[in-house]
């Protein structure tokens, strides 16, 4: 059996895009090369071998800078410097080479400007020519460091969504402790925060428990009452008792589990970088779901939540109703460990065991490498993929160590 990895349809794009733009940069190089070799000649009287060996000397340093740019996007390493240094080198080359079109040389040698329609149009090809090429080679760069970005560009929504709601929170928490709640200008604010917190819980991540579809529901809806600021003015005291939510996840079947969220402490740091929840929802096992089902219940047959749609009503005492119904098959949580059957496929264990013994050995290990290493294992899969597994693989070995 061949041990060579098959690459897979984004992969083959991402190299195809690369050879293209790496190709179509050839044809400014060798016009930014030309111009600015004529002007060299031309203008500053340059021997022709030292003309040629200025305007290489500029044209090896745009490919150098661009791919050392490209090494270190590969690599997860910024690169800041050299990715400017590409833009430097093609608009100083391009200013060079336009310069030329519109530079002409008398017969007793003098020079002096030329502006006319044709001068110009030539100058402005030489000038753009190179700044497309970096453009494309950036794009090129853009795809290779959002390849090794620890988060996706879900995540990353994911995460501004939060940011979001947090901001808004603290507008409202500010007016609350400034008596201005009643006004319009309080008003708009909750309603700002409103709309907020509904674009936050449609990009909610699927997880894999009961327990956290909850929580973090809980942790979002509760935001506006955990949000403080020590030193505002009017701030109330925070030995009082705040109002703990009510959560109401609709299970099927005219059955819903409701659970509330544990009091939140006086002071919370809402962790927005990495979603990092603090309500710890309480632990629900199958034996707490069997049994008596209430009305039209079976008795001990059970509730079967083993595939819960994402179908979620947080009520706050009246004051924030959301119902969530989203159509999206591919955003409905998952239960694992509860009664009913199991929407995850078998080799899931296998895989996060597998991501597991890797991340252990080596925490710093990339999704690129975890991912070529599961291929190779016989689990195959995209970097994408193998960068999921690594923050699960991650999160796990983070709640072990809790427990």
């Amino acid at each position: 059996m061949s041990d060579k990895v098959s690459i897979g349809p984004a992969e083959r794009a991402r190299r195809q895009a690369t050879a293209v733009a790496a190709v179509g940069a050839v044809v400014p190089t060798v016009l930014a090369a030309q111009g600015m070799t004529f002007l060299a000649i031309d203008v500053l009287g340059f021997p022709v071998l030292a003309a040629v060996a200025l305007a290489s000397f500029l044209e090896l340093a745009l490919v150098s800078s661009a791919l050392l740019a490209r090494a270190a996007a590969l690599a997860g390493r910024p690169g800041g410097a050299d990715a400017v240094a590409v833009w430097v080198v093609s608009g100083t080359s391009g200013l060079l080479a336009g310069v030329h079109e519109l530079v002409v040389t008398r017969a007793d040698g003098s020079t002096t400007w030329l502006v006319e329609p044709g001068s110009v149009l030539a100058a402005a090809v030489r000038f753009v020519a190179p700044l497309v090429a970096a453009w494309l080679w950036e794009r090129v760069l853009q795809a290779a460091r959002a390849e090794q970005a620890e988060r996706t560009l879900v995540e990353v929504r994911r995460d501004r969504r939060l940011l979001g709601v947090a901001r808004a929170a603290l507008v409202v928490r500010r007016l609350e402790g400034s008596g201005l709640s009643a006004t319009a200008r309080g008003r708009r604010a909750r309603r700002r925060l409103d709309r907020a917190h509904l674009r936050a819980l449609r990009v909610a991540p699927p997880v894999a428990t009961l327990g956290a579809v909850l929580a973090a529901v809980g942790e979002v809806d509760r935001l506006p009452d955990a949000t403080r600021v020590a030193g505002l003015p009017g701030c109330p005291d925070p030995s009082h008792e705040p109002v703990v939510p009510r959560l109401e996840l609709s299970v099927g079947g005219g059955r819903s589990l409701v659970a509330a969220a544990s009091a939140p402490p006086a002071s919370v740091t809402t962790q927005i970088d990495r979603y990092d929840t603090t309500v710890e929802a309480p632990a629900v096992t199958p034996a707490d779901l069997a049994g008596d089902g209430g009305d039209g219940g079976d008795g001990g047959d059970g509730v079967d939540i083993g595939h819960i749609d994402a179908d979620v009503v947080v009520d706050r005492d009246g004051d924030t109703a959301v119902d969530r119904h989203d159509d999206r098959a591919d955003e409905s949580f998952a239960v694992v460990g509860v009664g009913g059957s199991e929407d995850l496929s078998a080799d899931v264990p296998s895989i996060l065991d597998l991501a597991i013994e890797m991340v252990r050995a080596d925490p710093s290990v990339s999704g690129a490498v975890l991912a070529e290493e599961l291929t190779r294992r016989g689990r195959p899969m995209g970097v994408r993929s193998g960068q999921r597994w690594r923050a699960r693989a991650l999160d796990a070995l983070v709640l072990a160590d809790v427990r």
